[in-house]
């Protein structure tokens, strides 16, 4: 069997320490992050006692390797863990959760990639994080990497006690306060229809019908529509993975006859929401047309395409249905319909005062 070495091979104008063996290529590291005895060291392991990189396993296979686990867990990287990472995230969670999860781990693995998991530190985590502007975005690159790390402890890719984050308080972000002023109103709904494509306008109508989703409007294909039952259930959604329903759409009578006419001609995978050119929508082509269609019409631009989930939740709550209900509909929860929604309800509030003005008309009547 030929001799493995350990080398520098260059790849895309970048250096990495590299070895071959049993016929399997390994990078070590860049050779600008990577010292060469952290080389050396997993070199050793690899020919000596047959240590396969994290990225070249599977989580069950690395879990059961012969290798000491201490070993392994002190030489991992945090690219190698990512790669783990990113194949569990495929399997186990769903395609929007997988690319934001990926999306916010690359911009630190940029910095940190070939740190090993073990050297990691506080500062280095914070430091990231302080060259995110956004408060909202600053606590999702963090939540991504800390479940990263949660995955790694829990499949013994590292030590149990491995949390070098743990004493960072994740930015706090005041709930959004939605209130009249801040949906799209009657004026600018109209706007909206007088300047939209034939493909836009039946998007927004079935947005005001059933309070769906963007992700889950795209979904729709005719094999998750029954038209017996006038609903559309979707299995692949945001809230799938973590709460194991399906998502099941009530159609109106408008949204039913969009979803009739748009279905004609489709195959059962097909999506029926498609562009003016027949293609399939991608979310950023959706909201640059959405953008542009907003501005012919005239209309904020603080309204977006959610703002109709917005206006169908409000319409709900002060028509009187009752909260689990809505949340049914909405495929969301109780708890998130009550905290954003439950305040435009205010029938009770209104029975109230109505009972003390009855009160008091009555003890001035006394007097």
């Amino acid at each position: 069997m030929k001799k493995s070495n350990l080398r520098i091979k260059t790849t895309r104008n970048v250096a990495y320490w590299f070895c071959r063996h049993n016929h399997q290529d390994h990078y070590l590291g860049r050779v600008d992050r990577v010292t060469a005895e952290e080389a050396r060291a997993k070199f050793d392991a690899i020919t000596k006692l047959g240590w396969v990189p994290p990225s070249k396993q599977s989580s069950k296979e690395s879990s059961n390797s012969p290798i000491d686990n201490g070993l392994k867990q002190s030489l991992i990287t945090l690219s190698d863990l990512f790669a783990l990472f990113h194949d569990w995230l495929k399997a186990n969670k769903s395609k929007k959760t997988a690319i934001e999860r990926v999306k916010h781990i690359r911009k630190f693995l940029a910095h940190h990639g070939d740190c090993k998991v073990s050297d990691l530190t506080l500062i280095q985590f914070e430091a990231f994080l302080a060259t995110i502007a956004n408060p909202l975005y600053r606590r999702h690159h963090a939540v991504s990497i800390r479940a990263m790390l949660r995955f790694g402890r829990k499949y013994g890719h590292i030590d149990k006690q491995c949390d070098p984050y743990q004493a960072h308080d994740l930015p706090k972000i005041p709930p959004k306060h939605l209130d009249e002023s801040t949906l799209p109103t009657d004026d600018e709904i109209q706007r909206l229809f007088d300047y939209a494509s034939p493909e836009m306008a039946d998007l927004i109508t079935f947005y005001l019908e059933t309070g769906c989703r963007t992700s889950e409007a795209f979904a729709i294909a005719p094999k998750h529509v029954s038209l017996r039952s006038r609903s559309v259930t979707l299995a692949d959604h945001k809230t799938g993975q973590s709460t194991g329903r399906l998502r099941t759409i009530i159609l109106t009578p408008k949204a039913l006859k969009i979803v009739e006419r748009r279905m004609k001609g489709c195959k059962p995978d097909d999506t029926i929401f498609k562009t003016q050119t027949g293609k399939k929508w991608s979310l950023n082509n959706f909201l640059m047309a959405f953008g542009s269609l907003r501005s012919r019409a005239r209309v904020r631009e603080t309204i977006t395409p959610y703002s109709f989930r917005h206006l169908w939740a409000s319409d709900a709550v002060q028509t009187g249905v009752d909260l689990p209900t809505i949340a049914r509909m909405m495929g969301s929860s109780v708890a998130v319909v009550e905290r954003y929604y439950a305040h435009f309800r205010t029938e009770a509030l209104q029975e109230a005062h109505a009972k003390i003005a009855a009160l008091r008309e009555k003890r001035n009547q006394m007097h």
